[in-house]
């Protein structure tokens, strides 16, 4: 089955004078305030006052809210925690803050929100943290997060006092200090957190990538992928639902430099009943994102974004395959089609419907697959012009 399709449009069959556009956009954004991001099973809220980070993920046909909040300074929504000083969400209120929003992509198959932040706090004189986040929200329910050159400090912090919301004079009682990024989950009918094999996390693992939170009917899968060798990921045990990753600090935590740090994660809803804590390996793999290659170019795994990105730029038919391990439903490839104004693709084996496709800057277009790809299948892209 050959599908022909306009660059642009929801592929399907279509014959080029009749591109194919089957039912609602899968990935809507609302520029707001507040910013929304819709899929076809989630919608992530971003707050339209103080730091524009999440405030909100609607999960499922009951739409369940998903993420947690907690009492100020304390690890709630999704963010970055700088302890005792301040945690940078949603819900900073009480510093001065100052944030802007933007929607580089809005859809129909992959949009992207990019937050910038400055958070001023006292530890015990002025400090600004200050930095950038980007999420990518893909139909499939797996939503990308990359911090990029988070700064904790305008200087190297100390242990002292009157840090943020810390306020204590005996030196016995000053807090060490932490640096994370993390992910907070609502704790309301949380089962536990497991590994892909089921076994429970509890509060003294650390270098634990991926996990995942399971409630009665539904879980939540989260992997890191640290940009620095000097990293340490920790979960929270299983009386939370938060996983959190620790960006590198003095071994004693007596000391924190302003040094600006990275790191990309992803999570996966998935609002299927689950049997047992094992089914957490189902939920993770849907973020597996193995070598894969795009004609003549090998891609060892995706940008931070979570996309792979072909740099070639290809004028003729070209073919995407794994290399090795299976590439899973919903994955997405941005590729320079050399200014065709349509194209055919063609999975092997055949499919009605393919994927998506979405226009980027230039020639480029991105492509999210509905299927994914066993060792043993592909799909040829075929430029028109």
């Amino acid at each position: 089955m050959r599908c022909a399709t306009f660059l642009g449009v929801l592929v399907g069959c279509a014959t080029p004078s009749e591109p194919l556009l089957i039912g609602d956009p899968p990935i809507k954004v609302s520029s707001g305030p507040p910013v929304r991001v819709s899929g076809p099973d989630y919608e992530m809220e971003f707050s339209p006052t103080g730091v524009y980070l999440p405030s909100s993920l609607l999960v499922g046909a009951s739409r369940v809210e998903a993420l947690g909040s907690s009492d100020e300074c304390g690890l709630d929504h999704a963010g970055i925690a700088i302890l005792p000083a301040l945690a940078i969400s949603a819900s900073t209120r009480s510093f001065a803050a100052r944030s802007e929003i933007a929607t580089p992509l809005t859809g129909p198959a992959v949009a992207r929100v990019h937050v910038t932040f400055e958070v001023d706090y006292m530890c015990p004189g002025l400090e600004t943290a200050a930095g950038a986040v980007d999420f990518t929200f893909f139909p499939s329910g797996r939503i990308v997060r990359h911090d990029l050159e988070i700064r904790p400090s305008t200087n190297r912090l100390g242990l002292v006092g009157n840090c943020g919301c810390q306020h204590v004079t005996n030196p016995s009682d000053f807090q060490p200090l932490y640096f994370w990024s993390y992910w907070a989950f609502t704790k309301d009918e949380a089962r536990k957190q497991v590994r892909r094999d089921g076994s429970e996390v509890t509060s003294a693992d650390s270098n634990v990538p991926e996990s995942c939170t399971m409630y009665a009917a539904r879980s939540v899968g989260v992997r890191w992928t640290p940009l620095s060798e000097d990293t340490n990921v920790v979960l929270d045990g299983s009386d939370t639902a938060d996983h959190f990753f620790e960006w590198p600090t003095d071994p004693n935590r007596e000391h924190l430099d302003p040094t600006p740090q990275s790191v990309s994660s992803a999570i996966q809803l998935s609002n299927r009943p689950w049997s047992a804590p094992s089914d957490c390996a189902g939920v993770l793999d849907a973020l597996a994102m193995p070598p894969l290659a795009t004609g003549d170019e090998l891609l060892a795994s995706t940008d931070p974004d979570g996309i792979y990105r072909d740099p070639a730029r290809h004028t003729s038919a070209f073919t995407i395959k794994p290399l090795s391990d299976s590439i899973p439903a919903g994955f997405a490839v941005s590729v320079d089609l050399g200014g065709a104004s349509h194209a055919t693709l063609t999975r092997s084996p055949d499919a009605e419907r393919v994927g998506i496709v979405q226009r980027e800057a230039g020639d480029r277009f991105l492509i999210v697959f509905d299927a994914g790809l066993a060792p043993s299948e592909s799909v040829t892209i075929d430029p028109s012009f």
